[in-house]
């Protein structure tokens, strides 16, 4: 009796393991986020960029509606109570008071703009200090006031990141107002440092 043997093999080749994020494909991915970022940035710099120049244009048509309006004052004076001159410093006062009125409501709109969180973020990315750690970051919804919380390892780290930072779009106008560090350790020289700014 002759029996047949055979080989049989159950499992399949394995199949070479293909993460699903690779690191060109993370590299991609940031890549792409900072490129977004960067564009949001770029934006609000262009709108600000936009309403200052609307402004400044509205001061220089103030000055010049303001001379015209001493002009007519002036000749008011001399020709006594014309009616025709009564009637165009009237009108002058009327077109002081709408430019007046704009370049208020453009303020107040200058007030209201705030930098969406990313904005700051990336600030804080591209202005990074060496040797300083931040741990928290609180920022008010408007972007009026701010808390951060980290670690330096030196002293002296801290100012210069205040100073690094201080230059950013969003933080012109912000100042740091509380400042407070500490040691970790009496024997060491990294700190602990806490500052508010609005």
């Amino acid at each position: 009796m002759m029996i047949l043997k055979q080989d049989v093999n159950l499992y399949q080749q394995e199949a070479e393991f293909t993460p699903l994020l690779s690191a060109t494909r993370l590299m991609q991915i940031w890549g792409l986020l900072l490129m977004v970022l960067l564009l949001l940035a770029i934006a609000q710099k262009w709108t600000v960029k936009n309403k200052l120049e609307s402004i400044e244009a509205l001061k220089v048509q103030q000055k010049t509606i303001d001379t015209q309006l001493i002009a007519l004052s002036n000749e008011a004076k001399i020709k006594g109570n014309d009616h025709q001159v009564k009637n165009d410093l009237n009108d002058m006062r009327e077109k002081v008071a709408m430019v007046e009125k704009a370049i208020a409501s453009l303020k107040e709109e200058e007030n209201k703009t705030y930098y969406p969180l990313s904005t700051y973020l990336e600030g804080f990315a591209t202005r990074h200090v060496n040797g300083v750690f931040i741990s928290h970051f609180y920022m008010e919804k408007t972007g009026k006031k701010m808390m951060f919380e980290g670690i330096a390892l030196e002293p002296r780290l801290v100012p210069l990141m205040m100073q690094a930072w201080e230059g950013m779009p969003p933080m012109v106008g912000k100042g740091f107002q509380r400042f407070k560090v500490q040691r970790i350790n009496t024997n060491q020289t990294p700190v602990q440092f806490n500052l508010q700014a609005e």
